[in-house]
C-alpha cells in the first residue's frame, strides 16, 4: 500500500492533524477536559467558594454542567485508561438535587476534582486519546473539514500531549514522520510506528527564550539573568561585527553569533538608528525542565512584568511582538522570524486594508437612524453610544476586561427595558442571538453557493449559466454588491436553497453543507428543532460567561483558558442588547415597549414554527427583513 493508498477517512483527517503550528482545538460548545478540571480543581480547593455556595449555587451549577458534559465525552480507549464516568455519574447526581449543599456533596464533588484533574496524566492517556482519534476518524465520511467529533478527539489529542510534557508541534511532528517516512509500507504497520513514536519521553533540556519587544528602550541589560532586557541595535551591531567573545552577549547567541540577525533585521536596516523607534530583545531563562509550552511561560512572565511596571508607572508603551526565537541546551529549536522596529506596527494599514474597511458603508446605512438625532442630545442615546464605543475600545484588551464590560452592557440594557439581567437575556437576548446564527449561516452558505456558481465568471461558462448566476445574485446579495464582502439576505437563501443544491454535486462541501442546512430548515418543525437547540447552546454559554464574570469581579479562581472561550460569545451578545436597545431609542416607542414588543414577535414565530409554520416566513417575521 502506497501513501496515494491510504484509506479516504486519513486522507482527510491528515491536513489538520499535521498542522504542527496550529495547535487544534474543540469547535463545539464543550470545553476540554483539561481546561474544565483545572478550573474544578480550582474551585474546590477555595474555601470562599464553599462559602458563596447559596448565593452562588447556579454558578456551581454551571461549573458542574461544564465538567460532566465535558468528561462525558471521552472516547472508549480514554475512558478505559482514565476512569472518569463514576465520578461524572456521581456530578450527575448533585446536579439532580434541588440546590449543592457542601454537607451532603462536598465528599463527592471533591473526589471528583481530584480524580479529573490527574486524568490526562495517567500512563497511556496520550496512546488512548490517538486510538479514539483513529476511530472517530473511519466514521467521518462526508467530504471537507474533520467532523466535529474528529476536531473534539484531535483537540483531546493535543491536550494528552500537554499533559505529557509534549507540545502540538512535536505531536503532529511524531505522527507526520511515522505516516509519511514510510510511504511504501502497509498503512497500519505506519500507524504501530506513530503509535510507538508517541510513546517517547517528552523532551527535557534548559530552555532560554528570546522576545521581541516593539516600541522599547533599555540602555543596559538588567542584572537578573532569568530575565534579561537588552538594548535590540546595540546587540544586532554587536553580533554583526563578530570577532570572539563578548562580554554581555549570552552563551547562546555567542555559538551562533548570526541567528538573531537572521531572524530579526530590523525593518530599514539603511536607516541611521538613531533615527528609529528603540526595541529591546528580551531573554528568559527558564532553566531546566520540560520543554513544552516554554515559549508561552516566557511571554507570561514578560507580560506580568511589563502589567506591574505599567501599574507603578502609569502605563507603557511596551508591546511584545511576536517573534520569539527558542533555545534548548543552547540550540535554537524554534524561530518566528521577520522585520523588527516598525514605528507603526499596531497601527499602519496597507491601501488594501483601507480600501476593504467597511466604515463608509456602514455609517451611510446608519445616517438615516441616526439624522433626525443629531446632534445627540437624549441622555440614554448618548449613553448607549458611549457603549458602542467602549465595547469598541474593550476589543483591544484582554479577555476578563472585556468579560466585565460586556456584562456591564447587558446589565444596563436590562434596566432600561425595566427587566432583571436574567430575565432580559431568557426573553430577549437568547432568541435574538439563536436568529442571528441561523441567518449567519444562510448568508454565508448563499455567499459560498452563489460565488462558487458556473456562470460566476462570463468569460468561462455559458450564457445561460452567467444569466442564472446574475439573477440569482440580484435576489440573494444586498444592494452594497460592489462591497468586498457583500452583505446577503438571509431569508431569500432559504427560499432558494432547492434551486441553489442542483447546482452543486451533492459530494462536494458545498453541496454537502447545502443540503445538510436544508435538512434543518426542511420545514417549520425542524426549524424549531434547530433553534431549541440554538438555545440550549445560548444558556450554557452564557451560564459560563456569568460564572467567569462573578469570578473576575468577586475574587475567586479565574481560568484565562475559560475566559478566552467565552468573551466572543460575551461580546456578541452585548452587541445583539446595544443594538435592540438603539432601535428603541432611535424608534417613537419606550425601550420597555421596544423590548415586550420584541418578545411578543419572537414568541409568535416561534409558535408559528413549532406548528409547522413555513419557515422563511416566521424567521423573517421578528427581523422585519
Amino acid at each position: 500500500m502506497t501513501a496515494s493508498d491510504d484509506p479516504i477517512w486519513f486522507r482527510e483527517l491528515k491536513p489538520a492533524l499535521l498542522e504542527r503550528w496550529r495547535r487544534p482545538a474543540s469547535m463545539g460548545v464543550d470545553l476540554e477536559p483539561s481546561d474544565v478540571a483545572d478550573e474544578f480543581a480550582e474551585w474546590v480547593d477555595d474555601d470562599s467558594r464553599w462559602a458563596a455556595l447559596g448565593r452562588g449555587d447556579r454558578d456551581w451549577r454551571s461549573l458542574l454542567g461544564d465538567v460532566v458534559a465535558s468528561w462525558s465525552l471521552l472516547g472508549a480507549h480514554l475512558e478505559r485508561v482514565i476512569a472518569a464516568a463514576p465520578h461524572v455519574a456521581a456530578l450527575e447526581r448533585v446536579l439532580a438535587a434541588q440546590r449543592v449543599k457542601e454537607g451532603l456533596h462536598r465528599r463527592a464533588i471533591s473526589d471528583a476534582a481530584a480524580h479529573l484533574a490527574g486524568g490526562l496524566v495517567q500512563p497511556g492517556t496520550l496512546l488512548a486519546a490517538f486510538e479514539d482519534l483513529l476511530e472517530a476518524a473511519e466514521q467521518h465520511v462526508r467530504p471537507g473539514s474533520p467532523a466535529p467529533a474528529v476536531r473534539w478527539h484531535l483537540a483531546l489529542l493535543a491536550s494528552a500531549g500537554e499533559r505529557h510534557g509534549h507540545d502540538w508541534s512535536v505531536v503532529a511532528d511524531r505522527l507526520r514522520n511515522a505516516v509519511e517516512w514510510f510511504p511504501d509500507t502497509p498503512f497500519e504497520s505506519r500507524l504501530d510506528t506513530a503509535r510507538t513514536a508517541l510513546q517517547a519521553d517528552a523532551r527535557q533540556g534548559r530552555s532560554v527564550v528570546w522576545l521581541c519587544v516593539d516600541h522599547a528602550s533599555a540602555s543596559e541589560p538588567s542584572s537578573d539573568p532569568r530575565v534579561e532586557l537588552f538594548d535590540g541595535d546595540w546587540l544586532l551591531a554587536v553580533l554583526g561585527v563578530w570577532t570572539g567573545q563578548r562580554a554581555g552577549v549570552p552563551p547562546e547567541l555567542a555559538a551562533d553569533p548570526e541567528v538573531l540577525a537572521r531572524a530579526w533585521p530590523r525593518l530599514h536596516p539603511e536607516q541611521p538608528v538613531q533615527e528609529q523607534i528603540p526595541v529591546v530583545f528580551a531573554r528568559v531563562d527558564l532553566g531546566d525542565g520540560p520543554t513544552a509550552g516554554a515559549r508561552d511561560r516566557a511571554r507570561d512572565t514578560l507580560e506580568l512584568l511589563l502589567a506591574r511596571a505599567s501599574v507603578l508607572q502609569g502605563g507603557t508603551n511596551w508591546r511584545i511582538s511576536g517573534k520569539v526565537i527558542h533555545f534548548v541546551d543552547g540550540d535554537a529549536v524554534f524561530e518566528s522570524s521577520g522585520p523588527v522596529g516598525d514605528p507603526d506596527i499596531y497601527t499602519r494599514l496597507s491601501r488594501t486594508d483601507v480600501i476593504r474597511d467597511p466604515t463608509a458603508e456602514t455609517i451611510k446605512r446608519e445616517l438615516p437612524r441616526l439624522r433626525a438625532h443629531l446632534p445627540v442630545t437624549d441622555r440614554r442615546l448618548r449613553a448607549a453610544l458611549q457603549l458602542n464605543q467602549w465595547l469598541h475600545d474593550a476589543r483591544r484588551t484582554g479577555p476578563p476586561a472585556r468579560l466585565v464590560l460586556s456584562s456591564r452592557i447587558i446589565e444596563q440594557c436590562a434596566r432600561w427595558a425595566d427587566l432583571s439581567p436574567p430575565a432580559f437575556v431568557a426573553d430577549n437576548l437568547a432568541w435574538s442571538w439563536c436568529w442571528a446564527q441561523v441567518a449567519d449561516e444562510l448568508e454565508r452558505a448563499g455567499r459560498e453557493a452563489v460565488d462558487n456558481m458556473r456562470g460566476h465568471s462570463g468569460a468561462t461558462t455559458t450564457p445561460e449559466e452567467r444569466a442564472a448566476f446574475l439573477k440569482v445574485s440580484a435576489e440573494i446579495f444586498r444592494p452594497d454588491r460592489d462591497s468586498w464582502r457583500p452583505r446577503v439576505y438571509p431569508w431569500k437563501v432559504l427560499e432558494r436553497l432547492s434551486w441553489l443544491i442542483a447546482r452543486f454535486p451533492p459530494d462536494g462541501w458545498i453541496g454537502d453543507w447545502l443540503i445538510d442546512l436544508s435538512a434543518r430548515t426542511a420545514d417549520g418543525s425542524t426549524v424549531f428543532s434547530w433553534l431549541k437547540r440554538l438555545e440550549s447552546e445560548f444558556t450554557t454559554q452564557h451560564a459560563r460567561a456569568v460564572r467567569t464574570r462573578n469570578v473576575i469581579v468577586h475574587g475567586g479562581p479565574l481560568l484565562l483558558p475559560t475566559a478566552h472561550s467565552i468573551v466572543g460569545f460575551q461580546d456578541e451578545v452585548a452587541a445583539h442588547a446595544l443594538e435592540s436597545t438603539m432601535d428603541a431609542l432611535l424608534r417613537e416607542t419606550t425601550v420597555v415597549e421596544h423590548f415586550a414588543e420584541q418578545r411578543r414577535r419572537y414568541n409568535d414565530a416561534l409558535e408559528t414554527l413549532r406548528l409547522g409554520g413555513d419557515p422563511a416566513k416566521a424567521l423573517r417575521t421578528p427581523l422585519g427583513d
